[in-house]
């Protein structure tokens, strides 16, 4: 491996001293071959042009939602909501975001009629497009599944509740309408959970109405005997006691028999209640123009990898001009070191 021949335009010896810095010998090989950097920046933003136009082109939709705040009040609404949906009606932005990506919801998606840019309006099933030459239905699930949870993305934004999804496909249409029907799938998971804990509370309330009913026909009956057998009970203090004691007991009963039934009917509403509970900020459009390749950042990639690869030899050839003529014998010994090792790699690749 010889060093002794410098690249043209590079005269690092006899313009700087040994003793100055490596950088002024890089610099002057630099300046010296600029007409080549150019050339090959150029030449790579060419290539990284082409490699654009090859590779497939991807499309992103975009579509948010604010989940529905439920009947929490004020500022204690949004505290809890960032965790849990304290109330049947309503799920957290987090949650919505997790649901977006959870398996139940892309199986679902997988197996939906789905319109496309190249369908000519016929639909096929979202499976069949990520997956048309696999035989096996359980490995093309499998394969589909982890396809379309890379190409989704959610975005949720805790301070206002705003949760995005994005869908990057290849065919713009089918992207939107991927993003459309997550919602959906989102919207219908949370309305049927409300439903399912409506219903289960209803029962609840219902059986707690029945006891809190018997207790205060109860206490109402012992009030009614107290009275027919104590009509002269305001002349004793004791008696006295005894009917404040009993009528206290029928206003207890009769405040927790009121404030169930008052629960038990709204449970009941909450039930059939089929309203939305997603509050749509943005739906899903067709993206007019296509997210990946970015012209503008492959061909500057492109610019600047060329240049980098061109400039790679002359720099090394002139932080090597600039050690041997600062110190001849280190520079031998770092030349046959590093013939040494480039022998023994040599050797490696052919074993």
């Amino acid at each position: 491996m010889a060093y002794e021949t410098a690249p043209e335009g590079v005269t690092s010896n006899a313009q700087v001293s040994p003793s100055a810095s490596p950088i002024s010998h890089i610099a002057l090989a630099v300046l010296a071959m600029a007409p080549r950097l150019v050339t090959a920046a150029v030449i790579g933003g060419i290539v990284a042009l082409g490699i654009a136009v090859v590779v497939p082109r991807q499309y992103t939709a975009r579509a948010s939602f604010i989940p529905d705040a439920g009947q929490l009040p004020g500022l204690f609404a949004g505290l809890v909501g960032q965790f849990v949906g304290a109330q049947t009606d309503r799920i957290s932005p987090r949650l919505a975001g997790d649901l977006l990506k959870s398996d139940p919801i892309l199986s679902n998606t997988l197996y939906q009629r789905l319109p496309a840019h190249d369908s000519a309006g016929a639909t096929a099933r979202l499976i069949d497009r990520l997956r048309p030459n696999e035989d096996d239905s359980a490995l093309a699930e499998v394969a589909a599944l982890k396809a379309l949870r890379r190409q989704i993305a959610v975005d949720v934004n805790e301070r206002t509740g705003l949760v995005e999804v994005s869908v990057t496909l290849r065919d713009p249409v089918l992207a939107a309408s991927v993003a459309n029907r997550l919602v959906d799938l989102v919207d219908e998971f949370n309305a049927q959970t409300r439903q399912t804990r409506a219903g289960a509370l209803r029962r609840f309330l219902e059986a707690r109405a029945g006891v809190a009913r018997g207790d205060l026909l109860q206490a109402e009956s012992n009030l009614q005997n107290f009275y027919m057998l104590n009509r002269a009970y305001e002349e004793s203090p004791k008696l006295r006691f005894a009917e404040g004691r009993l009528r206290r007991e029928v206003d207890l009963r009769q405040q927790l028999y009121l404030s169930l039934s008052t629960q038990l009917e709204q449970a009941r509403i909450d039930e059939v209640k089929d309203t939305p509970v997603l509050t749509r900020v943005a739906a899903a459009t067709v993206p007019p123009k296509r997210s990946f390749p970015r012209l503008s950042i492959f061909v500057m990639f492109g610019v600047l990898i060329g240049a980098f690869l061109a400039a790679i030899p002359t720099v090394w050839l002139a932080y090597t001009t600039w050690y041997r003529g600062l110190d001849a014998e280190g520079f031998s010994q770092f030349q046959g070191a590093w013939m040494r090792a480039t022998a023994g790699l040599r050797r490696l690749v052919r074993r």
